[in-house]
């Protein structure tokens, strides 16, 4: 009988803990954005990259690191983000939202500071 009981306490337990992952690995992605609005550039990249971690092969996050290591300064990392995420909308055809452009937007500024940081002309861009 009490062999019984500790079993039921260790799965209802290991369900609450499994309900509490998905909820945090949900809610990274908004609580980054967050973050990123405050200005503290490694907590959300580090709730963004736990969340990729989890959903590697949706491009959505990708889109989302690469602004985010934009905004902290690191324009090469978020060039090859923000062209894997577009890449990914593509794919999806969802070019049509808003966030494909602000993509876009973002991509084509960490092309240039990326350039000027290796110290060579984009390809594309006027000298």
């Amino acid at each position: 009988m009490l062999a019984s009981f500790f079993i039921l306490g260790v799965a209802a337990g290991m369900k609450h803990e499994r309900n509490r992952f998905e909820f945090a690995k949900d809610s990274s992605p908004a609580l980054a954005d967050e973050f990123l609005a405050k200005g503290d550039f490694d907590k959300a990249l580090s709730l963004l990259h736990f969340s990729k971690s989890f959903e590697a092969r949706v491009g959505w996050t990708d889109a989302e690191l690469g602004k985010a290591y934009l905004a902290k300064g690191q324009s090469c990392l978020a060039q090859d983000f923000l062209e894997s995420g577009l890449e990914w909308m593509i794919r999806e055809k969802l070019s049509a939202l808003d966030t494909f452009a602000t993509t876009q937007n973002a991509l084509a500024k960490a092309t240039v500071q990326c350039a000027a940081v290796r110290r060579v002309p984009p390809i594309g861009v006027p000298k």
